[in-house]
């Protein structure tokens, strides 16, 4: 086994004391751009843009939404 498949096996088994889940993609319609890294890049300016609404509901308003972070 390479040093790779032993970190990919091992993640996972020190992520569950922490309830850290290993995901495969970054978005998949419940993420936010805050999420995932990229609140920097919405239109805080403008009054009205895509995806407006989405930022809005509340649970996009919660304190508690789970954050992604990359390795």
């Amino acid at each position: 086994m390479n040093q790779a498949n032993g970190l990919i096996d091992a993640l996972p088994r020190a992520g569950r004391l922490y309830h850290l889940t290993p995901i495969g993609v970054d978005t998949d319609g419940t993420t936010l751009p805050g999420d995932v890294g990229m609140a920097r890049l919405i239109a805080k300016k403008s009054w009205d843009f895509i995806g407006r609404r989405s930022l809005l509901r509340s649970g996009a308003l919660r304190d508690d939404r789970p954050q992604l972070v990359g390795l």
